[in-house]
């Protein structure tokens, strides 16, 4: 279940996210496959302090006779069929996944909790680094001579993801917003990073400025390249300020020259999964439909949206019996405005659920009279 990065077409990644000049390094789907690689090393893990039975429990698997070696990931993944789709609904995933989004094409996704301080990001953040600086992972790679191509696939997943969060922080930084872990420097400040005791959250440890690391990861750059480029002996060169001891670039002199290079990534809302299947699924009446909506709503942790849905019921008078809202352009508009799904398609989707529940009524009927007329 490892993913051999050297072998993956920059190009393909870069498709995907529609740039032409910022080096995407890896597609999502191969991004799924370095967060499904760093969750088996997980499972490694509890298999070296836990029994076999603790183990597939965690795996959410039933007992099986057949020998299974936990320390090699994709046994595991062929002998239980352990796939991402096992784990794409766990913090780790979903996490993970905005963080790709948002690093890699400035896509904000609004079905998980929003990047920053204070939230679940920080504690999957701190995992990604304890893994990739962990002397247990070095261990179980160390001397596998036999499968040398898997343990390549297993340390480059472990630094894919410790880049992306890396990048996704920065990105932050850059859009002057307050990050949500401290990659610079032995102390993790997590006293600022909850908020404890502080004014303002933190935005990048220096203000509103980057590293050289911060603003090589933004520019698809190595941080010597940056380093020669940021020389005052140079003409051009990128503007630096000196701060707490650190050679730094201001928000504003960092955007300008990304721009100028073709190498800025515009932040946009983002097309979530939610959003893609409600775009092709077929609903077979207006509870299939609501269903939907209400895991919908529940999917975002955002209770200004819940109080936003629930208001706008009152206001239209929609109750579980009454559907008249249903056919209300205005109401659909608004419905679909608080879940993020496209107006038009939504009240489409909306009108082939009442249909249907208009023919499922029909139906009923005729079958009444089919057994009166016996």
């Amino acid at each position: 279940m490892t993913v051999k990065q050297n072998t993956v077409s920059n190009e393909s990644a870069n498709d995907e996210a529609g740039q032409d000049r910022f080096l995407v390094l890896f597609t999502l789907e191969q991004f799924r496959k370095d967060i499904l690689s760093l969750y088996l090393l997980h499972v490694n893990l509890i298999s070296s302090i836990a029994n076999r039975e603790a183990t597939l429990r965690f795996l959410d698997k039933s007992s099986t006779e057949v020998y299974i070696d936990f320390e090699d990931p994709d046994a595991v993944a062929a002998e239980l069929d352990f796939t991402y789709f096992d784990i794409k609904d766990s913090d780790l995933a979903r996490s993970l996944e905005s963080m790709y989004r948002y690093a890699y094409h400035g896509e904000l996704d609004y079905t998980v909790e929003e990047l920053g301080p204070g939230g679940y990001h920080v504690a999957i953040a701190a995992i990604v680094k304890d893994m990739a600086e962990s002397s247990f992972v070095k261990f179980c790679l160390w001397g596998d001579v036999d499968r040398e191509d898997a343990v390549k696939g297993i340390k480059d997943s472990v630094a894919n993801c410790l880049r992306t969060v890396e990048l996704a922080n920065a990105r932050l930084t850059l859009e002057g917003q307050p990050r949500f872990f401290n990659f610079d420097g032995k102390d993790e400040d997590f006293d600022n990073l909850f908020g404890c005791g502080a004014t303002d959250m933190p935005q990048g440890g220096y203000g509103a400025a980057l590293t050289i690391r911060q603003l090589a990861l933004l520019s698809g750059m190595g941080e010597m390249s940056i380093r020669t480029l940021a020389n005052p002996k140079r003409a051009n060169q990128i503007p630096t300020e000196n701060r707490s001891g650190r050679t730094l670039v201001s928000i504003d002199a960092a955007k300008a020259w990304l721009k100028e290079r073709g190498r800025y990534v515009p932040i946009r809302r983002g097309m979530d999964g939610a959003t893609n299947e409600f775009m092709i699924r077929r609903f077979f009446s207006t509870k299939d439909l609501f269903s939907t909506v209400i895991a919908r709503l529940a999917a975002f942790y955002d209770t200004t949206r819940l109080t936003s849905f629930q208001e706008l019921g009152d206001r239209f008078g929609v109750t579980t019996e009454d559907k008249t809202a249903y056919g209300n352009p205005e109401f659909l508009k608004e419905l679909a405005d608080i879940l993020d799904f496209p107006p038009h398609l939504f009240a489409l989707r909306v009108k082939e659920a009442l249909l249907n529940d208009e023919l499922a009524a029909v139906r009923r009927q005729a079958q009444e009279e089919i057994q009166k007329s016996q």
